[in-house]
């Protein structure tokens, strides 16, 4: 144990001088102007440069190197600033063109190699300077965010989303609009980085009403196809906060000084998520917008209005283990109801509040005598007429409880909502 902190103090101290090394380079450059014009010759700074940011193990001093390389280009005097942010610029442009497999490598440590690259960039931006290959490097940046797929490494994604934000500032409003309405980076950045959940269920509002609209015989493969949509949600590409920021910055970028792009943006969001007819709130009457499940996270149950502590229950009970894995094993015998899951039960939610879900429950009851149902609301309140009714009612019960915690265990959206539950239960 001695040796292994003996080891950990030669580490930060060996850290610790090599960081006030870098910030005496710096300065010594800084102070000397001439003497980086020598330097950017010199075939062994480029290896040197790209040690510091990117394969260096030491976090400290990956940041470090980042940080005064930065202060380096900004702060040199005499013309060299334009000559390092070119020198710097192209070096981690070739990295990323031709040695994509280091990056992958060491995506653990990319950090604060794309922090530098972005950083530069935007003050490349706002000294008027253009950096080398601009369009060919957008281009190649735009190809790589519409060619990746899950499942996807965080800090690339992230890193090459906040390099298209910088190169796209350099961009006239043609030229925005060209890669974000006639390259589709708008509708992809929306649908596949961001909102899949929402726009698959939008895609199922719209062809339900289509449906409905129709004056003509109904067709069952209408219905057949808005289910199929709902079956598997697909998951989006962004699934952290951080690369989700990047995602809404490459929208902002995209809509800045560009009105087809921002008019184009402005649609996607006002159909995803203000189109809903009756939408009004109250204050106690709020859906969430629908998402897919969190990264590494659980599934809520809806409130059906006076069920929230009934979900409590069920959820507590859900998170013990031997008590969750016991229940969904049990397999109930054939004869015992509908081995189908009902009609809601499948769907998504397709209301925006409880009380277009009550409407949805009373339309849907069969009307009666108030003879029938002054003995239906007898039968309901005594105690089953036989064992064998009983008996039913519990596997029912039962059947039920383990949809739910199916749902809770496996699903990809972030809350079930247990209709068929509801119904049965007493």
């Amino acid at each position: 144990m001695s040796d292994m902190n003996d080891d950990n103090e030669e580490d930060e101290e060996s850290q610790l001088a090599c960081r006030e090394g870098l910030e005496l380079l710096c300065i010594s450059l800084s102070l000397v102007p001439l003497s980086v014009e020598n330097l950017l010759k010199e075939k062994f700074f480029e290896y040197f440069f790209i040690d510091l940011i990117l394969y260096c193990r030491y976090q400290i001093i990956r940041h470090t190197s980042s940080e005064q390389i930065f202060l380096l280009t900004s702060r040199c005097s005499q013309g060299q600033c334009e000559n390092l942010i070119q020198f710097f610029l192209q070096k981690q442009f070739q990295l990323l063109n031709k040695s994509s497999e280091y990056l992958k490598k060491y995506s653990l440590q990319s950090s604060d190699f794309f922090l530098l690259l972005c950083r530069l960039l935007s003050y490349a931006y706002s000294r008027n300077i253009t950096p080398p290959n601009i369009h060919q490097q957008l281009n190649d940046e735009i190809l790589y965010l519409k060619q990746i797929t899950l499942p996807v490494d965080d800090h690339l994604l992230r890193g090459h989303i906040n390099i298209a934000k910088e190169l796209l500032q350099f961009q006239t409003s043609e030229r925005k609009r060209y890669y974000g309405i006639d390259q589709s980076l708008i509708q992809q950045i929306i649908e596949q980085y961001l909102f899949p959940a929402s726009t698959l269920l939008y895609n199922f509002r719209l062809l339900k009403r289509k449906r409905l609209s129709k004056q003509s015989i109904h067709n069952n493969n209408d219905e057949d196809n808005e289910l199929d949509l709902l079956k598997e949600p697909p998951v989006a590409i962004c699934q952290t906060p951080m690369s989700t920021l990047a995602a809404f910055d490459l929208l902002v970028v995209l809509g800045t000084n560009s009105i087809e792009n921002l008019k184009l943006i402005d649609k996607y969001i006002t159909d995803l998520f203000y189109t809903v007819p009756d939408s009004s709130l109250n204050e106690w009457d709020f859906a969430p917008l629908v998402g897919p499940r969190p990264n590494r996270s659980f599934v809520g149950l809806k409130n059906g209005g006076a069920t929230c502590y009934m979900n409590s229950v069920l959820q507590q009970l859900f998170m013990i283990r031997s008590l969750r894995t016991a229940l969904l094993s049990v397999k109930i015998p054939p004869g015992h109801g509908d081995d189908e899951t009902d009609d809601d039960d499948q769907r998504r939610d397709t209301f925006d509040s409880f009380s277009e879900a009550k409407l949805f429950l009373k339309d849907n009851q069969t009307i009666t005598s108030p003879i029938k149902q002054q003995e239906q609301n007898n039968m309901d309140l005594s105690p089953k007429n036989s064992p064998n009714e009983r008996n039913e009612y519990n596997i029912q019960i039962f059947r039920h409880i383990q949809w739910i915690f199916g749902h809770l265990l496996e699903s990809k959206l972030q809350y079930y909502i247990p209709r068929g539950f509801w119904k049965i239960f007493k």
